[in-house]
């Protein structure tokens, strides 16, 4: 992306981001050219712009489907870097709660390239301040998640 993360009430809104229309597969979410798109993002310090993507694959899922519950999770992690960005502790720590609580249903096998367990686990090691200390006209947190928290999705 070119130009500052969209932090709401900080700066303009994005323009409307267009879907790309691929079927939502739950078997092959991990392939899916929205899905994979809002790791870039947000693994690039676009919150806003990630739970975004994520909210186009979420609406395809079925409900109560595994990966509809990842992809409420990984929704719930990007909206607190979002409040990270808006200097909202209340706001962060309860969105990486809620983001922790939906993959702790998961259990131990991947889903949508994702282990939840340990996606869980590094959500549990976040250090809150340096969330909070990522300003809102600058790309933030760059996220860099533990090796095979992700396997098939990142690296």
């Amino acid at each position: 992306m070119n130009g500052p993360a969209h932090t709401p009430g900080h700066n303009a809104r994005p323009p409307k981001r267009i879907a790309s229309g691929a079927p939502t597969d739950p078997e092959s979410l991990e392939r899916h050219p929205d899905y994979r798109e809002g790791w870039r993002l947000f693994q690039g310090g676009y919150p806003w712009e990630a739970h975004e993507a994520w909210e186009d694959v979420w609406r395809t899922l079925p409900p109560g489907s595994a990966e509809r519950v990842l992809t409420s999770a990984l929704i719930r992690l990007a909206a607190a870097a979002v409040k990270a960005r808006q200097r909202n502790r209340v706001g962060l720590e309860h969105h990486l709660t809620g983001a922790a609580a939906h993959l702790g249903t998961l259990g131990p096998k991947p889903v949508g390239g994702i282990l939840p367990m340990e996606l869980a686990r590094w959500i549990g090691s976040i250090h809150h301040e340096a969330w909070l200390d990522a300003g809102p006209d600058e790309p933030g947190p760059i996220v860099e998640l533990p090796p095979g928290a992700c396997p098939g999705v990142i690296g």
